[in-house]
């Protein structure tokens, strides 16, 4: 069969997203329970984390696509996941991997939109449209982001005396 076209490749990232979502769902529908079921959504997330990480080479290696965007969204989802296992478990293991994705997430977002821009600006535009069209999309980034940053701001102002930051304690003992 034909080998997966490099503008896909980046869409192996979004193997990571459904078990972490679900983990954060289970938790917050079974109020912080740590059962054998919300383990296995975080270790199947995790697992396809691992698997990707020792792929890290080819995907520095890509020419810039839009697709690059699929690395986001499973990142932090992941991220959101091993801080909600650090709340559980207060290892220092966990502790140290929610920083580093913490960090490595920030990056790739920041790299992710930076190259957008990028190839947005560019004569040859990633979208092949016209430099008005591309302004306009510099422009709706640059709003996009003012406004996702402060309603993202608002809302944890909001919700964090009452959703994830409040402390989940394990129901085991360690």
């Amino acid at each position: 069969h034909e080998p997966m076209p490099q503008r896909l490749i980046p869409t192996f990232f979004i193997l990571i997203a459904p078990p972490a979502v679900g983990f954060i769902s289970y938790l917050r529908m079974t109020f912080g329970s740590n059962d054998l079921v919300s383990q296995f959504l975080y270790l199947i997330a995790f697992f396809f984390l691992m698997q990707l990480a020792f792929m890290v080479k080819m995907f520095t290696k890509l020419k810039f696509f839009i697709s690059w965007w699929a690395y986001t969204f499973p990142l932090d989802a992941i991220t959101i996941a091993t801080i909600l296992q650090y709340m559980m478990f207060r290892t220092a293991f966990l502790k140290w991997l929610s920083i580093v994705l913490l960090i490595v997430t920030t990056v790739v977002i920041g790299i992710v939109a930076y190259k957008t821009v990028q190839a947005a600006l560019k004569k040859k535009s990633v979208w092949r449209r016209s430099k008005m069209r591309n302004f306009a999309l510099i422009i709706g980034i640059i709003i996009g982001f003012a406004f996702g940053t402060f309603f993202t701001g608002l809302t944890f102002k909001i919700a964090a005396p009452h959703l994830l930051f409040k402390e989940i304690e394990s129901p085991y003992s360690f």
